[in-house]
């Protein structure tokens, strides 16, 4: 994953772990299982973006 991309997964991650508390985790796991979130999100959504925007214009249209 892109270097910039995975920065600000960890930061979102860790704003998003500040604000919510899992009380069968600690903030060890806490931190691990929202960065593993945003990071998949991340994955997916920008994956999904590349590909439209790969596409030839008449495709991405329709």
């Amino acid at each position: 994953m892109n270097p910039c991309i995975s920065t600000l997964a960890k930061e979102l991650a860790e704003y998003i772990n500040k604000q919510i508390n899992i009380p069968w985790l600690n903030e060890e796991q806490e931190r691990m299982f929202f960065e593993l979130v945003v990071t998949k999100v991340f994955e997916l959504t920008l994956g999904n973006l590349i590909k439209h925007l790969e596409k030839k214009p008449e495709e991405a249209s329709q």
